[in-house]
């Protein structure tokens, strides 16, 4: 067994074991005529609503639920608990449980059925068994790859966020998204109570730390202590890269619905922004041609500092005959790479806009260096690569290096950008 799989034992076995003690002492089962066992939706908004009834045992167990178009007396869909030896039985008491719920977990927009195998109230864990809905086929399929506990989509960024609180006020926060039809996981931030332990600081006696996916890969990128001198404990922020918002491995960017226009005719490229940004280009030292600049922009702020973000451009002639032509890119596995050298490989995500089509690597790695030369380590180097459709032009977008690294610069122009005919 695993390092993974001992310790997912040994929470499955720590939450039925604290969770169960308490409620073995409650002998008596839930009246089953006083609990809800009865949910109607519909998976797409309009359609015909499905009636799913769950299902207790005689011995109080729940889990299994049965799918019924509305109106039918038999069932169309039944499913056992995908959790059998978790599936919970209901105590008196607890008749207020809500057995079945619903959510789009895939972002296809249809509704997909969760049914509950277990709840621990004190903790707030509630385990699943999600169906994802099918409407070639019409019917419901069990998904074993959505994460637990208490998963939580998002649909505005294609997420999935989990919580998983322990006691003592430890937590684990994982969020994850759907890439080429699986589940991978892009960020965990950690609250970690250190008690007890060697590493332990008495008067910081909390650990925060933060990971996310760089390169295909889980790596931490953040740590410190929490709640010194008595101080509530906070987790340090954990912001998943970007890119890792839009899973797909080719996707279309739409441009900014309202906005002004940013327009260099002489280099031959235009971009659409909100209109809360002021946008102006400044002369990078080491360019020495006319269309290699930096763009910055800046924000009001209500109160305090004014945000801002930066991108380095370059634009060049090139003549694009498909990214497999190019000669830094590499598709392997079903996955892009970019070669950046002596900084390794970054995981490259296909993009297409307007008259162009190209490579993201906003989670892509770089080396970072001290103002006076010297080697500091592994950090990130956001950057993006579009070639002309239409137009025999390259764009290259840099977002900086290491503590200067700006996936948001880039994200301000990527969406809308577009080549234009060069007018002098």
């Amino acid at each position: 067994m695993n390092l993974t799989a001992k310790i997912v034992s040994w929470v499955l076995v720590s939450i039925m074991s604290t969770a169960g003690i308490a409620r073995a002492r409650q002998r008596r089962l839930a009246d089953r005529q006083a609990v809800q066992t009865e949910y109607s939706f519909s998976v797409r908004p309009g359609g015909p609503s499905l009636v799913v009834r769950a299902q207790i045992g005689a011995d109080g167990k729940i889990g299994a639920a049965s799918v019924f178009h509305k109106g039918d007396q038999q069932p169309f869909q039944t499913f056992s608990s995908c959790m059998p030896d978790l599936a919970m039985e209901l105590y008196e008491g607890e008749e207020g449980t809500q057995l079945v719920e619903h959510a789009d977990f895939n972002f296809d927009g249809y509704e997909d059925l969760a049914i509950l195998q277990y709840l621990h109230p004190h903790l707030g864990k509630s385990f699943f068994c999600v169906y994802l809905w099918d409407d070639k086929v019409g019917r419901f399929r069990y998904e074993p790859q959505i994460p637990m506990p208490d998963p939580m989509p998002d649909p505005t960024i294609q997420t999935i966020t989990t919580h998983d609180f322990y006691q003592g006020g430890a937590v684990m926060v994982g969020v994850y998204v759907w890439s080429a039809g699986k589940v991978i996981q892009i960020a965990e931030s950690e609250l970690l109570n250190l008690v007890g332990t060697p590493q332990a600081d008495p008067s910081c006696p909390w650990e925060t730390t933060c990971a996310v996916r760089i390169n295909g890969e889980m790596r931490e990128i953040a740590s410190k202590v929490t709640g010194c001198a008595g101080a509530e404990p906070e987790r340090v922020e954990c912001t998943p890269p970007r890119s890792a918002y839009l899973p797909a491995l080719a996707r279309a960017l739409r441009p900014t619905a309202k906005g002004a226009t940013y327009v260099d005719a002489r280099c031959g490229f235009r971009f659409t922004y909100e209109n809360t940004w002021t946008v102006a280009k400044e002369a990078l030292p080491w360019a020495s041609k006319p269309c290699e600049y930096r763009i910055v922009f800046t924000q009001k702020a209500p109160a305090g500092l004014p945000a801002h973000h930066h991108v380095d451009i370059y634009l060049s002639d090139h003549e694009f005959s498909g990214l497999r032509g190019e000669a830094n890119f590499e598709f392997d596995h079903g996955v892009w790479y970019e070669n950046r050298a002596s900084s390794g490989v970054a995981e490259a995500h296909a993009v297409h806009g307007a008259n162009w089509a190209g490579m993201e690597m906003l989670d892509g790695p770089g080396r970072c260096y001290a103002d006076q030369g010297g080697y500091l380590g592994a950090g990130s180097n956001p950057t993006a690569v579009l070639f002309g459709l239409t137009i025999n032009r390259k764009a290259d977008l840099d977002g900086g290096l290491c503590e200067k690294a700006d996936e948001e610069g880039v994200m301000l122009i990527l969406p809308s950008f577009e080549f234009i005919p060069i007018s002098e």
